[in-house]
């Protein structure tokens, strides 16, 4: 209808005539006894009843009636002033340019489209009063006419204490589904998915959903000796079906508009790390129900529970712990980040080597400095050790490409990738946990009311078939596999810069331990270290060397 509309701004007020600026107003687009279109078919039918030109239409949608009528995205800047005319009415603006000059009144489907605050609607009021504005709305506002003023303002309050109503009791029913453990609404987290209450009666409970759980186990086994960074990368890599991505598929399934089939084929979208940041600091992991950064506690004390745990709180610490000394959890790269990160540490105290970088002027050239410190320097204070100076960086790698090439370097290339694995020991603990459970909520009777028994008996019925089913499959923990590049590490490396090589270093698992510089001349010592299994794969090379040879 809007799009078949004539406006008709115009710049002086027509003594007989109003000129209407309409607001459509959502606190969320899936309303529908208040649609966007019914709320324009009102507008529409004011402007008739009226006899008045309609200037334009704001959509404020998504918007809460909290939200103050001159603070809107659309709606605000139909208050302003562009210059001292606008005021008066006597500007020359379009609605192009949106201010308070062309129009007259303000009209909406109801008054809780315009607000649901007393103390907006007064002030809102007297800025109308000074200025020669109205308002209209199809349920008896009319501030043309003082009978229209007297009732606005009965409506104003009503709604205030409506909304204030609606608060407390929306926030004693949080409260009270915090204390059941039950899932208060909202966006379901990534590998989870809301059912029916299996304890009571009414309300949610969050279970995993299988196709996606194991992605979020996944992140948490590679955040043991990975930055999200990485974890980032790996998702992308392996086409991992992103947060975003598996909502919207959720979406266009509940709607009937594709099926799971023609689901999977859609693309799984782009990973970042915030994403992963959020899954991975997220409580909802230990099963827990919190509230202002604290566990909600029964009556016996002990944590109430509103979802599966994927993994128990005292290791969910440790996670977090590990992601606060990593630091960095955004993965921003910071001034100080290296060519060698996660790969090169001090070998007496074992802290992350960080790279410096200066340069200076001499003799009309500009001379470019590359050094290694230990991070321990960087703290206040803090002293590696009372003699040590900056490792130069040339030196350094120059040392750590001659030691990895001599030692590897005619060896065909391998990289770690990590394995996922089935997860089905898990789910087997899982299932025996849920067993055990069903079976001391049938002890505390709390499956006796009609139909409680069969209920029980079905749900007992279900766990053991997949318990038995799982019995059978064959449990493949987490794990590193090698796989080949195609190439010795020799040509791998020489066609690397040292960004590249220092990844090559992090998926091969070998560590580098420096010693740090004694004296400005005195060159950096180093060893590197390869992980177990490579050294096993190092020795069968050269076995099968010398005995070919």
């Amino acid at each position: 209808m809007r799009d078949s509309l004539t406006l008709q701004p115009r710049s002086k007020p027509d003594a007989d005539t109003l000129r209407l600026l309409g607001e459509i107003r959502l606190s969320r687009e899936t309303e529908t006894s208040t649609s966007p279109e019914r709320q324009e078919e009102t507008i529409h039918g004011i402007r008739q009843m009226v006899q008045g030109v309609l200037v334009h239409i704001c959509d404020d949608l998504d918007v809460s009636g909290r939200v103050y009528p001159q603070q809107r995205p659309k709606l605000g800047s139909w208050f302003r002033a562009l210059d001292p005319a606008c005021e008066t009415n006597e500007c020359s603006h379009t609605p192009a340019e949106p201010c308070m000059g062309q129009w007259d009144a303000l009209v909406a489907w109801k008054m809780d489209r315009i607000t649901r605050r007393a103390l907006h609607f007064h002030t809102l009021m007297e800025w109308m009063k000074k200025y020669g504005k109205a308002i209209i709305t199809s349920d008896g506002v009319n501030t043309t006419t003082k009978a229209g003023r007297q009732m606005a303002e009965m409506m104003a309050m009503v709604a205030s204490w409506e909304w204030e109503a609606i608060q407390e009791r929306n926030e004693g029913a949080a409260e009270k589904m915090r204390q059941l453990g039950r899932w208060k609404g909202g966006v379901v987290p990534y590998g989870y998915r809301a059912v029916p209450s299996p304890i009571h009666e009414e309300g949610w409970y969050l279970v995993f959903e299988d196709d996606t759980i194991r992605h979020v186990q996944t992140m948490v086994n590679l955040s043991e000796d990975h930055s999200m960074k990485d974890i980032t990368a790996y998702l992308n890599e392996n086409g991992i079906v992103c947060p975003s991505e598996w909502r919207k598929r959720n979406q266009l399934i509940a709607k009937g508009e594709i099926t799971p089939v023609e689901a999977e084929k859609r693309a799984p979208g782009r990973w970042n790390q915030s994403s992963v940041h959020v899954i991975l600091t997220n409580r909802v992991l230990t099963g827990e129900s919190w509230k202002d950064g604290k566990p909600v506690r029964g009556k016996d004390g002990l944590p109430v529970m509103r979802a599966q745990a994927l993994m128990v709180k005292a290791a969910f610490e440790v996670m977090q712990k590990r992601f606060k000394t990593r630091g960095n959890v955004e993965g921003v790269v910071t001034k100080n980040a290296t060519d060698l990160r996660d790969v090169a540490y001090c070998m007496n105290c074992l802290a992350p080597l960080y790279q410096s970088n200066s340069s200076r002027v001499w003799k009309g050239k500009t001379h470019h400095y590359n050094y290694f410190r230990c991070s321990t320097n960087n703290r206040p204070g803090a002293r590696c050790h009372e003699d040590a100076v900056n490792m130069n960086g040339h030196d350094l790698k120059a040392l750590v490409e001659k030691y990895f090439l001599n030692e590897v370097g005619s060896v065909e290339a391998q990289i770690r990738v990590f394995v996922p694995g089935n997860d089905v020991g898990a789910e087997r603990e899982r299932y025996e946990m849920n067993l055990k459970e069903l079976s001391e909520e049938w002890d505390m009777n709390l499956y006796d009311y009609e139909g409680g028994r069969q209920e029980y008996l079905g749900r007992k019925k279900r766990l053991m078939e997949r318990l038995k089913q799982l019995e059978t499959e064959e449990i493949v923990k987490p794990h590193y596999e090698w796989q080949p590049m195609g190439k010795t590490y020799g040509e791998a490396w020489a066609g690397m810069e040292w960004n590249e090589r220092g990844n090559l270093l992090r998926k091969c698992g070998v560590k580098v331990l420096a010693w740090p510089a004694l004296g400005p001349k005195a060159p950096p010592r180093v060893l590197l270290d390869f992980p177990d299994d490579m050294k096993e794969r190092l020795r069968e090379h050269v076995a099968v060397s010398s005995f070919t040879s």
